[in-house]
């Protein structure tokens, strides 16, 4: 064989051995299977209240759920409602109030002439609260905001009856809610 035959050869050999990996490699991708990522499975962090505890007012006509190792301490002079975990602080606390004293000015304003709306402007205006947000909380109008004092606390301020309930969780913000927090207050509901 010539020198220019093998070369010819070569060459031909050469592509013939590229195009059969290249139809090789094409044709092992298309019977590859496909392998889609599955999304994650969400964990229900929701915490199951059926073994929990029910306190009720009929007076106010209220009630909630809460954990059998938490104690209800009732202030009745106050209209204020401890929800405490035995092995800590305050986890929650209701405050049911006919009159608001500012804690700036001390001066005291009859609520029950204020709607939930009116009650809000006059918070955020003093600076007791900021962020208020529209919500809908146990199926009535209500807002969400952080309350000033001590240290700033997520809050839901709601009226029912006449009555201001204003729930304050020891939690910075709402994202910081434990899922105890959560539950108790999903669990929150009027009566008739």
């Amino acid at each position: 064989m010539h020198t220019s035959t093998k070369w010819l050869l070569g060459i031909l050999i050469g592509v013939i051995v590229i195009v059969a990996f290249f139809f090789g490699w094409r044709y092992w991708l298309m019977t590859k299977p496909i392998v889609t990522p599955k999304p994650p499975v969400p964990t229900s962090s929701v915490i199951s209240t059926a073994d929990w505890k029910t306190y009720e007012n009929k007076d106010l006509g209220f009630s909630f759920k809460y954990p059998k190792n938490y104690i209800v301490d009732i202030n009745d002079s106050s209209g204020q409602i401890m929800i405490n975990n035995q092995d800590s602080a305050s986890d929650l606390t209701i405050y049911i109030n006919h009159e608001f004293t500012y804690s700036a000015t001390g001066k005291k304003i009859q609520l029950s002439s204020l709607d939930l709306d009116g009650l809000v402007t006059k918070l955020a205006e003093t600076g007791n609260i900021f962020e208020p947000k529209k919500i809908t909380f146990a199926n009535l109008p209500a807002y969400e905001d952080m309350a000033t004092g001590i240290k700033t606390q997520y809050e839901v301020i709601v009226k029912n009856s006449g009555n201001f309930f204003n729930f304050d969780a020891s939690a910075e913000n709402k994202a910081n809610l434990s899922e105890t927090q959560k539950a108790i207050l999903a669990s929150f509901r009027f009566t008739p």
